[in-house]
């Protein structure tokens, strides 16, 4: 069934929108239109923490990478070793320990521990500390 709405002062079929389902319908796209808004910030604040976490996982892999590529006995992969180092926004720490794998009572490994870390903004002011670790266990040549 079809209901067609007429002028009263003319006697014609009324054509267009009323005020009112104009303003319905500003107030519908309004809504919509701030949902893709939210979505756009929310989109853009996890792509820069993503971005921020490949450049501390590459940081960190670049850090282990250089360590493995020295001599079992370089003085850089001595025992007891802890060595910090701001790149940019970025610290990369790493930590060389002797390790006995044998159970022999002889260190015949190095476990190398490289952590890159950066801060994180929280919504609140506030800021955390985020971090990237690469584990290796570095057995002695035999």
């Amino acid at each position: 069934m079809t209901v067609i709405r007429s002028n009263p002062h003319s006697g014609r079929p009324a054509a267009g929108f009323t005020l009112i389902e104009m303003l319905i319908a500003i107030t519908i796209l309004a809504v919509g239109m701030l949902a893709v808004a939210s979505m756009q910030v929310a989109a853009l604040q996890t792509n820069g923490k993503a971005a921020r976490y490949t450049e501390a996982s590459n940081l960190a892999q670049d850090r282990l990478e250089r360590l493995l590529s020295l001599p079992y006995n370089d003085p850089g992969l001595a025992g007891g070793t802890d060595t910090t180092e701001v790149v940019d926004h970025l610290t990369v720490n790493w930590t060389v320990t002797d390790v006995d794998l044998s159970l022999d009572g002889n260190d015949d490994a190095k476990r190398i521990i490289v952590r890159a870390s950066f801060q994180d903004a929280l919504g609140t002011g506030a800021s955390i500390t985020r971090n990237v670790t690469f584990q290796y266990v570095r057995p002695q040549a035999f």
